[in-house]
């Protein structure tokens, strides 16, 4: 419509905020409030749907509603301008700015949120790496049964298989736990690494949900490969197998430089040689790294 129709007076550029999508309007209102940061009783709701007027009555009653009746297209312009609503005695340099102006205060908004680090960093994230007894062995199977988004692999393991990887002596089952200043966050992942003389595969890694976001996994991934480098692993190797679930994770040894060695509708195979570490360590997460060097 602000395109291509030729009796569109309006243009993107008269629009200080839009949300155009299928959420329901109460929650599109909600969220323009909060970009535009003004007070939803200071909002006007528009609407020629009676069904879409009653819902905002209903969810946001703070919001003023005026119901134009698509059935009466010749009172629509005189009910606008019988409304006090829109009505301004004077009209300053500042008004005729204020589309400019909510514009900037989203993008200030934006920046807040795309400044993720110093937030991050006031988490005060804290992660510990241990290696795995068979008191864990039931929560490592657990998770390899029931994580499925930051799954690399996504193979699923019962307690005994657990319990064989972490008696054999070519195998480190590898878990984290992660807390904040909110508080402790348990157990939220694991990593199965299998050693092939001077290579390690990294069978398996995964991470909680609830974990997602503060780049743990990043620093999990970065203290195996140093583990590696420690016990004189020349080279590791890993996969992405793709499932209907992990896709969020198909890029995230792409993204921490390992070097893809096939690619295929089923996934993808990497190596990363460790003399050519790419990926650096996240200096607002603490590590306690001690159990794993202590334990081998």
């Amino acid at each position: 419509v602000f395109q291509n129709h030729n009796d569109m007076k309006l243009t993107l550029g008269d629009i200080s905020a839009h949300q155009i999508n299928w959420h329901d309007k109460a929650s599109n209102l909600v969220t323009l409030s909060e970009q535009l940061n003004i007070n939803l009783d200071s909002m006007v709701f528009i609407d020629d749907s009676e069904f879409e007027v009653n819902l905002i009555n209903d969810k946001l009653p703070q919001v003023t509603t005026i119901w134009l009746d698509k059935n009466k297209p010749v009172d629509i312009t005189q009910k606008l301008k019988t409304s006090i609503l829109f009505e301004q005695l004077s009209i300053t340099s500042e008004d005729s700015l204020k589309a400019d102006m909510y514009q900037h205060e989203i993008q200030r908004e934006d920046f807040k949120k795309n400044n993720i680090d110093d937030y991050l960093s006031a988490l005060q994230l804290k992660m510990e790496i241990n290696i795995a007894s068979k008191i864990d062995a039931p929560r490592v199977s657990q998770q390899t049964q029931k994580t499925n988004q930051f799954n690399l692999t996504t193979k699923r393991y019962s307690e005994s298989d657990i319990n064989q990887f972490i008696e054999q002596p070519n195998v480190d089952v590898l878990t984290i736990r992660v807390e904040d200043k909110f508080g402790d966050m348990g157990r939220v992942g694991s990593a199965i690494i299998k050693y092939h003389e001077k290579n390690v595969e990294i069978d398996t890694f995964l991470l909680s949900c609830r974990a997602l976001g503060r780049k743990v996994e990043r620093s999990f991934l970065y203290e195996i490969i140093k583990f590696c480098e420690y016990k004189g692993v020349k080279e590791v190797t890993c996969s992405y197998e793709k499932t209907s679930r992990n896709m969020q994770t198909e890029f995230f040894y792409d993204d921490n430089y390992f070097t893809c060695l096939s690619s295929n509708n089923e996934g993808k195979k990497y190596s990363m040689p460790i003399i050519n570490i790419g990926i650096n360590p996240i200096d607002f997460i603490s590590i306690d790294n001690t159990n794993i060097y202590e334990n081998r």
